[in-house]
């Protein structure tokens, strides 16, 4: 649910840009939206270059937990996944 929430808030966000004046608040959301985004790709280029930055890294690790969900969910509903754990061959 949290990544589907992620994307609606970001896109609901971009389209109010559309409409007249934001007011204070909306616009804040939306500047801490685009910061926590930000936050991602600073998070994402120190992980390539093995450093370490604390918030940047938290910022990156909620982001890809969500991207995997996502990729988890859609790869159960696009094949036949079973829930049941195979026997290794011994």
């Amino acid at each position: 649910l949290l990544p589907a929430l992620f994307v609606l808030a970001l896109v609901a966000n971009l389209a109010l840009l559309a409409g007249p004046a934001l007011p204070n608040l909306l616009m804040l959301t939306l500047w801490a939206q685009l910061a926590f985004y930000g936050l991602v790709v600073a998070g994402s280029v120190g992980y390539r270059l093995d450093r370490r930055w604390r918030l940047p890294s938290i910022c990156y690790y909620i982001f890809a937990g969500n991207v995997g969900t996502v990729r988890g969910f859609m790869h159960f509903l696009s094949e036949e996944q079973g829930v049941l754990w195979e026997k290794a061959a011994r």
